[in-house]
């Protein structure tokens, strides 16, 4: 996929390049959040977003990411929500964006992963999704590296499906995924079926609680094979060198959002 090309963070020392953050070998983008960062309306955030590379309905794509909790760094207090990568939802030419996103790696106060899923038609983009459920993956664990394998079929309809793998204690994969999540997962929104693309950082609901979170990268590509190969690799990703080399710029307009609350699916 191509680079990252903007960032939404209060300072530079928010979004940082570290090397061999919890002794895996390598380059990754630490990202400090604090209450008050880019805040819109009870929100904060510190991310970096690709908006030159989009997926639209009908595409089936494989993705796989890696991200840390610092082992410091406290969940999420009651009440509060995280995500620490999002596929946001939005038509830039039209100006139409679909609010929470259609597809967020979440983690919880009680220390879990959930993979949020949303799709259908709305209104606009504070309307709740008609699909919008939660799927756990695993316990989140401060210290440790999640490495996550996504498998998307992007469709307004029945036929869509989210898969997710993550890599086991022993270091494989298994074959059969731990999120199995068929149905819509596009948003169309006022008649506009929205692309999606990536962002990645923190993006919580306000809280003094300061965090930190390291990504390590994330690729895309046509096959499981591809993206299996690169995770393993832990080859340098093109959102390490944009971050690292400065073609992203600092944003600082924001997009219609809104997180609502919804069931989650286990």
């Amino acid at each position: 996929m191509g680079g990252y090309d903007h960032l939404s963070d209060q300072l530079p020392s928010r979004v940082m390049a570290v090397t061999s953050p919890g002794g895996r070998p390598g380059c990754a983008i630490r990202v400090e959040i604090h209450q008050g960062d880019i805040d819109h309306g009870g929100s904060d955030r510190d991310e970096f977003t690709a908006t030159g590379t989009l997926w639209r309905n009908g595409q089936d794509v494989w993705y796989a990411m890696s991200f840390m909790l610092d082992r410091s760094s406290p969940l999420p207090p009651a009440g509060v929500w995280m995500l620490v990568h999002q596929f946001f939802a939005q038509d830039i030419p039209a100006g139409v964006s679909g609010g929470s996103p259609p597809l967020a790696v979440e983690v919880t106060h009680a220390g879990a992963i959930l993979i949020d899923v949303r799709g259908g038609s709305k209104a606009s983009a504070y309307d709740r999704a008609p699909r919008d459920s939660g799927y756990w993956l695993s316990d989140a664990t401060p210290g440790t590296w999640h490495d996550l394998i996504f498998h998307v079929r992007w469709s307004t309809g029945s036929d869509g499906l989210v898969e997710v793998w993550q890599r086991q204690p022993n270091g494989a994969f298994s074959a059969a995924p731990q999120v199995s999540a068929p149905g819509p997962n596009v948003l169309t929104v006022a008649g506009h079926v929205l692309p999606v693309y990536a962002e990645t950082g923190a993006y919580r609901s306000t809280t003094s609680v300061v965090q930190t979170v390291y990504h390590g990268g994330l690729w895309a590509a046509a096959t499981r094979t591809a993206v299996q190969a690169a995770l393993t690799a832990q080859a340098t990703p093109p959102m390490v060198a944009s971050a690292r080399h400065g073609p992203a710029h600092r944003r600082r307009h924001h997009h219609v959002r809104r997180r609502q609350a919804r069931h989650h699916a286990r």
